[in-house]
């Protein structure tokens, strides 16, 4: 069985979020797509970074301890790049960050950020 592409993850993921929570504040920024050297030129200039993880979710964690989730996915070979480190290393301490290399894994992040704190 092959491993899934990044892409594949993403599509699964947001038909998940959609299926099993309608109402969530979660988009995907696209970063990651190549684009022709002037439209990747007018996007830094309209503020587009390097680095920002592939979605955002805006909901008070079930814990309340943050206010936003970042979710970076990834195939199974992937790994961080050197501005999506610094990215989460410059995060305040009331987001959290986090890496799944699966749809499996994704759900595992968003279910235990959502799930409230015993």
């Amino acid at each position: 069985m092959r491993n899934a592409t990044e892409t594949e993850i993403s599509i699964a993921f947001m038909e998940w979020i959609h299926l099993v929570h309608p109402t969530l504040l979660c988009y995907h920024t696209p970063n990651g797509e190549r684009r022709s050297a002037p439209t990747g030129k007018k996007l830094k200039r309209m503020g587009v970074l390097p680095g920002v993880p592939d979605y955002t979710i805006l909901k008070l964690s079930g814990c309340q301890q943050y206010v936003g989730l970042f979710l970076e996915l990834k195939s199974n070979s992937g790994r961080l790049s050197d501005p999506q480190r610094q990215f989460r290393d410059r995060l305040p301490d009331c987001f959290k960050f986090g890496v799944a290399y699966s749809l499996e894994g994704a759900i595992n992040i968003v279910n235990h950020y959502l799930r409230p704190k015993k």
